[in-house]
């Protein structure tokens, strides 16, 4: 499963099991796609499950540091960083792996 595949479950599981908002599907999509895309230029590919459990706390602070050099504020960096974390734990319970 690619990155992009994960992400749409996810965002499918948001909607079904705990009735997220549309607005807040929204939101998580527009910051994920924006992480998903940043991890294929930073990883040179796709990422997949696997790349995705194996990334560190670095990948996710050069991403956050990515943002903040395109002008994102301390607000919606983190709330990005909140949806990288509820991705990345979704990904853990469901397929296993160290995130």
């Amino acid at each position: 499963m690619d990155g992009a595949a994960a992400l749409s479950a996810w965002l499918d599981t948001l909607a079904r099991e705990r009735r997220a908002s549309a607005n807040t599907i929204e939101a998580y999509r527009s910051d994920l796609s924006l992480f998903l895309g940043f991890m294929t230029r930073h990883l040179g590919e796709e990422p997949d499950l696997a790349a995705l459990a194996a990334l560190r706390p670095l990948d996710i602070r050069a991403f956050l540091a990515e943002r903040a050099r395109e002008g994102d504020g301390n607000a919606t960096r983190a709330r990005r960083l909140a949806a990288v974390r509820g991705f990345l734990r979704h990904l853990a319970r469901r397929h296993g792996g160290g995130t």
